[in-house]
């Protein structure tokens, strides 16, 4: 049969995001700090658009109950001059019978734990901000190319979200499926792509998968390297002859493997470490009221309010004469109209988020750490009538405080683990800090072994693995029964 060549037309239907819907996207997972660069860059570079003078004392605030969540999603009216002031506190009954009146004391806290409209220019706001490109930024750029359909880019955001400075994955796989109500098969299938991109070595989970994956990019993982790979700590030890053995190569190759091995970079991340750490500022407040309830606020201060100055539009809107001064005028109307109204939304669905966040862990603002529940990015989502990636957007970078210090919105999802005793499962978070607690409280000559602890937890009705508390323990960075046990001896 002879192939031929053809050309047919086919109609199809597929969900096709606009450029303005994707920087919009782009401005909801901006920091406050990003928020506020690409506002001053924009103000410079729009005649329509101003700053406001911040007066705290005036402007009254919107109360939103619970029962009204999905107010989020209302556009404000614009008037004569456009601002954005927002509609910007809920208000929480109390959600709990006899709950503390007055601020938590802070002994029970012993753990720590965008752009605006195209112009003619096709320049969008957010790439004029003054700043260089940040890790985060290199790979979220990459995975927009790499990864197509909604579910893997949710996931794929979170393991962006979920990197150190030296681009190590720092939750586990299960965790990361339960938090974002997927299979661990989704999460693999997504790490694997993300393990991809530049540089080579990011999202790796340890650092003998870090310098695999650098070998696998220069085609030079092979099996012998893959079993020097696995053998480092031997290579630590000085085993060199065992190693060389174990690999089936002679000395002089090993040589030349542990020299290429060098040339690897152990923390791929740092090289866009460039950017000046900043002090943390909230993007919310969790405030007491009179009466013992909880108040989710806003911070007023953190984003520059703008105004849009329809009166010198319309003057010199009437003065131009030629076609090109006319669509520079209505382009640069556009998007300062468009500006706001993405502030303003953005606003909302931080504060619909952040409300149903407090809502949900009620009991951890008024009874501590070991009162956190269980909590994924579905529930939220859920409740306020969002998709999943927009709540994950939305706690990303963001932070929140209350009484008892600044925590990052992400704090407050956490996977669950099953109850023995009871119908609801006890948070992992909180199930981390009984470790820690409990390994404080151990006394030098009585060293609390990882079965030890599973012991204690199992008696407190927590079904978990001893891996999962070695797990647990080595992500709070304490040393093993072994190391504490030689620290903890008397001299």
């Amino acid at each position: 049969m002879a192939l031929q060549l053809r050309q047919t037309m086919k109609q199809t239907q597929s969900a096709v995001m606009t450029q303005k819907l994707q920087q919009a996207i782009k401005l909801l997972q901006m920091s406050s700090i990003e928020i506020a660069g690409v506002i001053e860059t924009e103000v410079e570079k729009n005649p329509f658009l101003e700053f406001e003078e911040a007066d705290p004392a005036e402007g009254p605030s919107v109360s939103v109950t619970q029962a009204e969540p999905k107010e989020s999603k209302a556009e404000a009216e614009t008037s004569h001059r456009v601002d954005n002031r927002f509609a910007d506190i809920f208000d929480m009954e109390s959600g709990r019978s006899g709950g503390v009146s007055g601020p938590m004391p802070a002994s029970r806290w012993q753990s720590k734990g965008g752009s605006a409209a195209p112009g003619n220019d096709g320049e969008g706001a957010e790439m004029r901000i003054a700043a260089g490109i940040t890790l985060r930024d290199h790979l979220t750029e990459q995975m927009g190319l790499s990864l197509r359909d909604e579910d893997h880019l949710l996931v794929g955001q979170d393991l962006i979200d979920s990197l150190d400075d030296a681009g190590y994955l720092t939750e586990e796989v299960p965790e990361l499926a339960a938090r974002l109500s997927c299979t661990i098969a989704k999460i693999e299938a997504t790490l694997a792509i993300m393990q991809t991109l530049d540089p080579p070595g990011v999202f790796a989970r340890s650092l003998a998968e870090c310098l695999a994956l650098q070998l696998k990019d220069r085609d030079r993982f092979d099996p012998a390297m893959a079993t020097l790979i696995e053998n480092l700590n031997a290579v630590a030890d000085g085993k060199h002859s065992w190693v060389a053995q174990q690999c089936g190569v002679d000395r002089a190759d090993l040589v030349d493997m542990l020299a290429e091995l060098r040339t690897l970079d152990p923390r791929p991340g740092l090289a866009f470490d460039s950017v000046v750490v900043q002090v943390v500022v909230p993007d919310v407040f969790v405030k007491r009221d009179e009466k013992g309830g909880l108040v989710v606020e806003l911070n007023p201060e953190l984003i520059p309010r703008i105004l849009i100055d329809r009166d010198y539009y319309a003057n010199v809107r009437s003065a131009a004469r030629t076609k090109e001064e006319k669509a520079y005028l209505s382009e640069r109307i556009s998007t300062a109209n468009w500006l706001v109204k993405s502030l303003d939304q953005r606003s909302q669905t931080i504060l619909a988020v952040a409300h149903e966040l407090v809502r949900q862990q009620r009991a951890f603002f008024d009874d501590g750490v070991l009162h956190m529940r269980p909590l994924t990015l579905s529930t939220v989502a859920d409740v306020i009538g969002y998709h999943e990636s927009t709540v994950s957007r939305v706690t990303a970078n963001k932070h929140l405080s209350f009484d008892a210090g600044v925590l990052p919105m992400k704090y407050f999802f956490s996977a669950a683990l099953r109850a023995l005793n009871r119908n609801e499962d006890y948070s992992a978070t909180s199930v981390r800090y009984m470790i820690k607690t409990a390994i404080d409280a151990e006394q030098p000559s009585a060293i609390l072994s990882d079965d030890k602890i599973v012991k204690i937890l199992r008696d407190q009705g927590i079904d978990i693995a001893r891996r999962t508390v070695a797990k647990y323990r080595e992500m709070q960075g304490i040393p093993s029964s072994v190391q504490r046990r030689r620290q903890k001896a008397p001299t």
